[in-house]
């Protein structure tokens, strides 16, 4: 709720609600969103890496084969990128067809700095921290020391407790096998654990 912070509301919402890599977000081009069918494309991220001896934006592939996927798009999400697209001016301009993306030209991208430049990576991970440093100075409850993925684990123990499949949750992801979503990702609360116990017993009852 920090007016200072606003800005950066749309980009940890939708890393929220994705369960997108912070590399995968970041590397984001209006070009991966089909807003008729409501679906996110993955198929690359964005790095700033050392190459010989300079450190600079790589456009590379993702993490792993299976990373290559089509998340489904919330509502709340359209109507974040749909209104990102209005500020940027990519409201009116034809999406068909999808251009060789270079981290030279920085245009396609939904998320860039107040200069049109790339983020890193590292940028947006202190930026958490400042934001979780200020809560903490006023608020009573405090949030725990959290990083960009801490989303991603978030969102796949959410999904979990609301009774999604594994396969359908690992295929978002972008995981080789759902054996990785389980033991990696997917942490039950004691309160979903009680209530699958509580299914167990009312079962129980019934026989």
């Amino acid at each position: 709720n920090t007016p200072k912070y606003a800005c950066y509301y749309p980009f940890f919402y939708i890393l929220a609600w994705t369960g997108c890599r912070i590399g995968e977000l970041l590397g984001l081009t209006w070009y991966d969103l089909d807003f008729g069918q409501e679906i996110i494309s993955i198929n690359h991220k964005i790095t700033y890496t050392k190459v010989d001896g300079y450190y600079q934006f790589v456009l590379g592939q993702t993490k792993t084969v299976n990373g290559n996927r089509e998340i489904p798009m919330l509502a709340d999400v359209k109507d974040i990128l749909l209104e990102l697209k209005q500020a940027a001016g990519w409201a009116k301009i034809s999406m068909i067809g999808k251009p060789e993306l270079s981290v030279n030209d920085t245009r396609p991208f939904i998320f860039t700095n107040s200069k049109g430049k790339l983020i890193p990576q590292v940028t947006m991970e202190h930026l958490l921290q400042r934001i979780i440093r200020d809560y903490n100075k006023q608020n009573v409850d405090k949030i725990e020391r959290a990083t960009p993925h801490t989303f991603r684990h978030t969102f796949a123990t959410r999904c979990i407790e609301l009774g999604f499949d594994v396969k359908s949750l690992s295929e978002i992801l972008g995981h080789a096998s759902v054996n990785i979503t389980m033991n990696r990702y997917v942490h039950p609360s004691m309160d979903l654990k009680r209530e699958n116990m509580q299914r167990l017993s009312d079962l129980l009852a019934v026989k």
